[in-house]
């Protein structure tokens, strides 16, 4: 159930106005992004690339 809602939340933070979604969110001081090293792990993780 907490999972519907918080769909329903990140739909409704798209159409409301920005001053409005700092209510529905806290704001994030760190975001740890994943990338790939090399060929082979992007070719891992997005099969339909060697097609390309």
């Amino acid at each position: 159930m907490k999972s519907i809602l918080r769909i329903f939340r990140d739909l409704l933070i798209k159409f409301i106005p920005k001053k409005f979604v700092k209510y529905f969110i806290k704001p994030v001081d760190f975001v740890w992004l994943v990338h790939p090293r090399d060929n082979s792990d992007t070719l891992k993780k997005f099969p339909f690339l060697k097609f390309l």
